[in-house]
């Protein structure tokens, strides 16, 4: 009966230090945690990659990202757009939303650059500009979205500069 009690007490002792081997590495910080295991990082675009889908967009710009008038252009025709241009790209690898995403980031990041570009140009004193030139697909880019998104609307009003100056002529008084 002893031999019995101690057989139980053994098995219950090994499946409680189990139990705790377990558990130590996700307590003490070593176990890695990840939220989605099964998502891998997709690869990086490649430059012809890239080149055809800014002469893809290019070629689509207005449906793309142009007003939505009249039975004549729909979201259904915005949408087989951008299918278009996904096949073009790399359907088997690519997805619509990867693709839209490039495409809103490249936009982002050629105004940034433009402007850094612009920047440096102003700058008193002369000399070399220091900012990196565009690419040959960032000209692109910035030929379809438009140097009013750089430069501002020619003409326009700055009411930011309006209400600077009010808060001057305030802190003055």
């Amino acid at each position: 009966m002893d031999s019995q009690v101690d057989d139980l007490r053994d098995r219950a002792w090994e499946e409680v230090v189990e139990a705790v081997n377990a558990v130590a590495p996700v307590v003490s910080g070593l176990a890695e945690i990840k939220k989605n295991p099964t998502k891998m990082r997709s690869k990086n675009f490649t430059s012809t990659e890239i080149t055809i889908m800014v002469e893809e967009v290019e070629r689509r710009r207005n449906v793309l990202f142009g007003p939505l008038k009249g039975p004549r252009l729909t979201q259904f025709h915005m949408y087989r757009a951008w299918e278009k241009v996904v096949e073009a790209v790399a359907p088997v690898v690519r997805g619509l939303a990867e693709i839209k995403k490039k495409i809103r980031d490249l936009k982002t990041r050629t105004k940034q650059k433009a402007n850094a570009f612009k920047r440096e140009a102003r700058k008193t004193g002369g000399g070399e500009n220091d900012a990196v030139p565009l690419s040959a697909a960032e000209q692109r880019v910035l030929s379809f979205i438009g140097n009013h998104s750089i430069e501002g609307i020619e003409g326009g009003v700055d009411t930011f500069r309006k209400e600077v100056s009010a808060c001057k002529l305030a802190l003055e008084i």
